[in-house]
């Protein structure tokens, strides 16, 4: 593959993947205003939000086609603009609903109950024309009552915007884009500097969502299993372009970007735990982002290593086995050390939060039980025979317990860790 025909290639895709994106503008004649009620911000769960963020209750993906079925069949979607807290006022935000159980609104808070009340008689009516204008004026009033009140809506925009477009399934895409392209580079012996632009394209874009995200939230993204991920694809990203620093560690290079899209399409699109929620007490501590942090990069590098063993187990080409092993043995060394450090530096904020540096809860056993795992795997290397073989089957080993410490003792097992 030459150079031109990459570059044509990865141009091709991303037209492909953000086609839709700038298309879905002109699906019908109110998706405009559609989108302008998902921004619309609502104070819930101590923050505000887009409604859009409100009305996802929590697992379900919601978006301007979302709640024109609602609004259009069911009624759901009224139901929502009356019950979400929209309306700001100084100490605390009301509903359409709170409005009503006042004795004597204000001539502003009965304004936006008939600007609601409009736009459900447009909806019940097919009036696209009223429906815009109504959602617009209701837009404008709101955003006067927030700038008299002095309230930045920023980030609600941001918010938005992220839930929108999605940006985190489009860096999936081109994480597992980068790392087919780079597959094909290592086939042909390509200069290592064409897989490193590759990856590093999709790791920038990763970069920024996820800094975004953190943005938006205000803080690192460590407080559930969600945001775990995130982190997660960043370390895989990371540790890709670390790899090719060695001569021979372009295969290093594809596995972490192809396991890096693979995170983010899980955490994309499966029933996990997501949301940007204030944190616990326990959770407001550097103590804790140092150790997510650290644990994150362990988990990335024996991903690595896991990938790595499997190969290992299935090649039958002594040399390939040899090669492979080497990058699981690397990843594992690497991941030990920072496993090491996030126990420990976990054991500093359990000090902090709880009073105790370890008491044997389900998640730290586990740690402790993985820990013991790789221990055991960098010591094979001392054993005559099969060392290839008995280091696969250890890391394989290894990576399960670290996926059991991750998502088994999150919903299988109750602690102080399961609200992580």
């Amino acid at each position: 593959m030459t150079r031109m025909q990459l570059t044509v290639l990865m141009a091709l895709v991303a037209i492909a993947m953000l086609a839709p994106c700038t298309l879905a503008a002109e699906n019908s004649p109110f998706t405009k205003s559609l989108d302008a009620l998902l921004a619309m911000p609502v104070q819930y769960e101590g923050r505000i939000a887009p409604l859009s963020a409100y009305a996802a209750s929590g697992h379900r993906p919601w978006g301007a086609e979302e709640l024109w079925q609602d609004l259009m069949f069911e009624l759901a979607g009224f139901q929502i603009l009356m019950t979400a807290p929209m309306y700001p006022e100084r100490d605390k935000w009301l509903s359409g609903n709170d409005i009503r159980m006042l004795t004597s609104p204000t001539p502003d808070q009965a304004q936006f109950l008939n600007l609601v009340d409009s736009i459900s008689q447009a909806t019940l009516y097919r009036q696209a024309d009223e429906f815009n204008s109504r959602t617009a004026a209701l837009t404008a009033h709101l955003a006067a009552q927030r700038r008299l009140l002095g309230i930045n809506t920023t980030r609600v925009t941001a918010e938005s915007a992220f839930i929108r477009l999605r940006p985190l399934a489009i860096s999936a895409l081109l994480y597992i884009v980068a790392g087919i392209v780079s597959w094909v580079l290592v086939a042909r012996n390509a200069p290592r500097w064409l897989t490193a632009v590759a990856v590093a394209m999709a790791f920038v874009v990763n970069l920024a969502c996820v800094s975004l995200y953190g943005y938006i939230a205000g803080r690192i993204p460590v407080n559930n299993s969600y945001e775990g991920m995130l982190i997660f694809s960043v370390a895989l990203g990371a540790l890709a372009l670390v790899s090719l620093a060695s001569p021979r560690g372009a295969s290093g290079a594809v596995m972490g970007a192809l396991l890096a899209g693979v995170v983010l399409l899980a955490a994309e699109y499966s029933p996990i735990e997501r949301g940007i929620t204030p944190p616990v007490p326990a959770l407001q501590s550097l103590w804790l982002q140092v150790h997510v942090l650290t644990c994150f990069i362990a988990y990335a590098a024996f991903a690595l290593s896991f990938a790595a063993s499997w190969v290992v187990l299935v090649s039958r080409d002594e040399g390939r086995q040899m090669r492979f092993d080497a990058i699981s043995y690397r990843s594992v060394l690497l991941g030990f050390l920072f496993l090491t450090a996030g126990i420990l530096t976990g054991a500093a904020w359990a000090r902090q939060a709880w009073g105790r540096y370890w008491g044997f809860d389900p998640k730290e056993t586990w740690a402790l039980v993985t820990w013991l795992i790789y221990a055991g795997y960098l010591h094979v290397g001392y054993l005559s025979g099969s060392r290839h073989f008995m280091r696969a089957v250890a890391a394989v080993l290894g990576f399960a317990a670290v996926m059991f410490t991750f998502f088994g003792v999150n919903y299988l097992l109750t602690g102080l860790h399961s609200y992580g």
